[in-house]
């Protein structure tokens, strides 16, 4: 399939070329099936816009082996793709790795994208993940809107009282971007019971 060998159709993307067949792509697609509904037996070209062709290589792979590999860099991109193109096989390994890879450093961005897709239950599981390991989280680069952080300090307010780590929370997210948040400091310190901080501040 990798060099175009008895294949029927050829896929032409911005970056490249992919080969396949016609009839085992209308099996596991329901866009496929309809493109290619009236039109076996001739070799067709293809146009695809938005997707890479190592994207495509790699969901068509899945088809032909029932192997696909994910990883944090493409796992959202096959996500979209699977499901412009309706691999619905694939999106569910998606969703799993999404559950399973969930770390501090792609939780934030694992939210944004699994609320984009209404993906709710895993929303649900980043946000939990997210209160659970809010002061490591706030050092992250991409932990941005004000409201997100209120929200999530607000909800770890209600778990727990534990007032020291809040407040390394609203110090981390400040610091990032002083000059432009040094404004949010009182809004965000009335969230803090200071009578509960250790006399360590």
């Amino acid at each position: 399939r990798v060099n175009g060998v008895n294949c029927d159709v050829t896929f032409k993307l911005k970056d490249g070329e992919v080969f396949a067949h016609k009839g085992l792509l209308a099996e596991h697609s329901a866009t496929f099936k309809g493109k290619f509904k009236h039109e076996e037996g001739n070799h067709e070209v293809v146009e695809v816009n938005g997707i890479k062709s190592s994207i495509l290589d790699l969901l068509f792979t899945f088809i032909y082996l029932q192997v696909i590999d994910i990883s944090d860099k493409t796992v959202c991109q096959l996500y979209e793709a699977s499901d412009y193109l309706q691999f619905n096989d694939v999106k569910k390994h998606c969703v799993s790795f999404f559950n399973d890879a969930l770390a501090v450093g792609n939780c934030l961005s694992f939210s944004s994208f699994a609320q984009r897709y209404q993906l709710l239950e895993l929303v649900e599981k980043c946000d939990k993940f997210i209160v659970d390991n809010l002061e490591l989280v706030s050092k992250e680069l991409n932990f941005r809107d004000l409201n997100e952080v209120k929200t999530f300090i607000e909800i770890k307010n209600q778990q727990d009282s534990c007032q020291d780590s809040i407040f390394r929370t609203i110090l981390n997210w400040i610091k990032h971007d002083f000059k432009q948040r040094q404004q949010f400091i009182e809004r965000l310190f009335q969230l803090i019971d200071v009578k509960k901080l250790s006399t360590a501040f």
